[in-house]
């Protein structure tokens, strides 16, 4: 069975797909894991335990979770500018997490300092994920996103049209959304994207006005505020959750 075909998330071309890991495949994304769909996952919660999936069903991921969204070269590309300063970070935060357990069960927030990191590369693979999962018909309205993950010099990222935060998480679990509609007090309609994938709980926000997820670390201005090869010392002061407080709508957990 060859690859499928369709538009890649990133350069919107019609093409064949390659499977994207997501997040990237070093950053411990190489185990079997079970993916429950939403829908599923939340029905007859009022008749069994909500840790309880044995009756649930699922789709088997036996390399890792990821899709078949992007083309070779945009695959490739990103890859290279972008992951292995993802993998890093991401990487030594999940080990800190891991080593810490005990120490940290009670605590709800942890800060973490980082020498040597290009923050450029870090964030614009954090939105790459964003474009695998968000459904392509929504990213036709977006493509600014897009010409931002392909010029890797581009620091062209409006903080009017998004906002990007993340948490961290205690336990390890991996989930997404492709787009929700939020209903405000306000009686606006909000639109977010969720991306969890551990250590980290990401969201994305269209047109931020309002401050939402005021208990996450909106880190935003990574996004325009440093070049390419711009290296820094990083401060990661964030709160952090349990699955139990993050609702994305595919949940994946690992066997």
């Amino acid at each position: 069975m060859g690859r499928p075909i369709g538009k890649c998330h990133i350069c919107g071309k019609e093409c064949e797909l390659t499977y994207e890991h997501i997040p990237p495949k070093k950053a411990y994304n190489h185990k079997p894991t079970k993916m429950y769909i939403g829908k599923e996952y939340f029905k007859d919660l009022e008749k069994r335990d909500i840790k309880d999936t044995s009756k649930l069903r699922y789709t088997d991921f036996q390399k890792g979770v990821g899709d078949y969204t992007l083309c070779e070269r945009c695959n490739s590309t990103t890859g290279k500018w972008y992951a292995g300063e993802y993998i890093k970070i991401s990487n030594a935060i999940y080990d800190y997490l891991g080593h810490h357990l005990e120490e940290l069960k009670d605590a709800k927030s942890v800060e973490l300092d980082f020498k040597d990191v290009y923050p450029l590369k870090f964030f614009k693979q954090i939105i790459a994920m964003f474009l695998s999962i968000i459904p392509n018909e929504y990213l036709e309205n977006h493509k600014e996103l897009r010409k931002y993950v392909l010029d890797r010099d581009s620091v062209e990222f409006s903080n009017k049209k998004y906002r990007i935060s993340l948490g961290l998480l205690k336990q390890d679990f991996e989930g997404w959304s492709g787009i929700n509609h939020l209903l405000m007090c306000n009686g606006k309609i909000k639109l977010i994207s969720f991306l969890v994938v551990a250590p980290f709980y990401f969201v994305l926000e269209f047109n931020p006005e309002e401050i939402v997820f005021d208990n996450l670390l909106d880190i935003t201005s990574i996004g325009h505020q440093y070049n390419y090869n711009d290296r820094i010392a990083l401060n990661i002061k964030s709160n952090l959750f349990l699955e139990s407080e993050v609702f994305p709508i595919n949940l994946f957990y690992h066997k």
